[in-house]
């Protein structure tokens, strides 16, 4: 009987064992809802890192990684592509979201196509704060995920995209690429912000060939083929990547983006060092903000991504601001707040 037992709980240990080492499954949870929104930052010319290893039950500790660069990344905010600049184009009609960054230079904006079985990339654009100049990419698809999705799981697939000026009404660039993406590894991975365990690492290859033309009615320059990777750590519940590297080939460094803050309505708390109220949310009239920290900026953007407002800050010690709703029509709204560390957050807003 002691022996029964014994082999009993010997099974029920293995049993454990296995399951807090279960391989992850990327499905179509991750794709992008309108509402969403999250902020990358990053560093380029990173030289202390390294992605590898691959296989099962890895451990990747990157909490220190620094490169020459730094990057602060936009928030993106996920919205209806049909309320965004570039919607009576052929390739952004066929979008479900489009998520959409600002800064004091240009706006960028990204489309995709959901479903059940992928998420695909299939239109670019940007729109340049100076001078107004208007840039689109339109991509017969970039596979960013298959589903389902796990370890030792690879697709292959290949995509043209072209660069259009849009206002002077010519293609300038002629991108042709072939990528396979495999799942070569899974375990626990540390960011410079946070741990994320069960997390499924995705290596992509890819093989571009470049073109471009310097002016219209010039014939195609061809600028050259290169291979470049991209490691990609994808972490349960979280619908973009926690960590993604970029190493180029015939270099000897990396880029490297973290995920800083996000909010995808999973009931995961945001990754921020910092406190925000918002209130009375929905508002009626009057929304007070107040944070832990000394705001230095705050921008307002309907859901459509239109800026809404941009509000000066005075120097406040109590860390409390007000914006007046009554101007607004009801809908739903983002603000972003800027920090004297130069971090953001996002806050959904509805009225």
């Amino acid at each position: 009987m002691k022996i029964t037992n014994k082999i009993i709980l010997l099974l029920i240990s293995v049993f454990v064992v296995q399951l807090s080492y279960a391989q992850p499954v990327l499905t179509s949870n991750i794709n992008l809802s309108i509402g969403n929104s999250y902020r990358m930052d990053g560093y380029d010319y990173v030289t202390n890192i390294d992605p590898s290893p691959s296989g099962p039950n890895q451990t990747w500790d990157f909490a220190n990684v620094t490169g020459e660069l730094v990057i602060t990344g936009k928030p993106m905010f996920c919205v209806d592509p049909s309320s965004t600049p570039f919607a009576d184009s052929a390739a952004v009609t066929t979008a479900d979201i489009c998520a959409f960054g600002s800064d004091s230079i240009s706006t960028n904006y990204q489309y995709f196509v959901n479903s059940s079985s992928s998420q695909i990339l299939t239109a670019m654009g940007n729109i340049t704060q100076i001078g107004n100049a208007d840039y689109g990419d339109f991509i017969d698809g970039i596979v960013e995920y298959e589903f389902p999705f796990t370890y030792n799981d690879s697709y292959d697939y290949s995509y043209e995209a072209l660069g259009v000026d849009v206002n002077q009404g010519y293609y300038y660039m002629h991108d042709s690429s072939t990528v396979t993406v495999e799942a070569d590894a899974y375990g626990t991975i540390t960011t410079p912000v946070d741990t994320y365990q069960n997390t499924l690492r995705m290596k992509i290859t890819q093989h571009q060939y470049l073109w471009t033309k310097l002016e219209p009615g010039d014939d195609w320059l061809f600028l050259g083929d290169h291979i470049f990777y991209e490691y990609r750590w994808m972490a349960p519940g979280i619908k973009v990547p926690v960590m993604f590297v970029v190493e180029y080939e015939d270099t000897e460094d990396y880029t490297v983006h973290y995920l800083v803050e996000y909010d995808f309505t999973t009931g995961i708390e945001e990754k921020t060092e910092s406190k925000i109220a918002c209130y009375p949310n929905p508002v009626t009239d009057r929304l007070t903000i107040r944070s832990d920290k000394a705001v230095t900026g705050i921008r307002l953007f309907s859901v459509n991504g239109r800026q809404m407002n941009e509000i000066s800050i005075r120097t406040n010690p109590a860390n409390q601001y007000t914006i007046d709703f009554n101007r607004y029509p009801k809908g739903v709204y983002l603000i972003e707040l800027e920090f004297e560390d130069g971090s953001m957050i996002t806050k959904k807003i509805i009225k």
